[in-house]
């Protein structure tokens, strides 16, 4: 089935006329409006989409560069408890790191949601110390991200101050 995109998606950009199956299309991206059907009318009017796509893109370029400059390098702490070997009880996922993002930007006015499927964490941290965390948007534009896994904040203030004189992370 040949649909439009009218969103930015793994198969193509904004504007792309792409052959996709039809249950694909009818079951996710239709519903989900990443696309509209490439009917003539449709055809016709993707010129128009193209302009708005543009517009649309440079308007999301800018602000995922305001997210990154939000969020590059900085250090968010999880205080949780551990064993005295340093093994966390539970673990840091990709969901926890992404609701801590979103409380940050909110807090500084960034009108953006990170989705867990953004940062990348090879597995979830299971143990105290600093993490470095990547966090990749569109356009291939990321940032990274120091998680801080500590019992309280007093370790977390001093792990800290031990990262940014051995620059040690995990």
């Amino acid at each position: 089935m040949k649909v439009i995109l009218i969103k930015n998606s793994r198969i193509g950009s904004i504007g792309d006329v792409v052959e996709v199956a039809g249950g694909y299309a009818r079951n996710f991206l239709l519903p989900n409006s990443y696309c509209i059907a490439a009917t003539k009318d449709n055809l016709n009017k993707l010129e128009s989409i193209k302009i708005d796509a543009s517009n649309q893109t440079k308007i999301i370029n800018n602000l995922i560069t305001e997210v990154v400059s939000a969020l590059n390098m900085k250090f968010i702490t999880f205080i949780r408890m551990a064993s005295d070997d340093g093994i966390l009880y539970g673990s840091i996922k990709n969901k926890d790191i992404a609701n801590e993002l979103n409380l940050i930007l909110k807090r500084v006015g960034v009108d953006f949601k990170i989705e867990t499927h953004s940062i990348f964490l090879a597995e979830p941290i299971k143990s105290l110390g600093i993490y470095k965390v990547n966090i990749e948007f569109l356009n291939n534009i990321s940032c990274t991200v120091m998680v801080n896994a500590c019992r309280n904040e007093l370790d977390g203030e001093a792990n800290v101050t031990k990262f940014h004189s051995s620059n040690e992370t995990k």
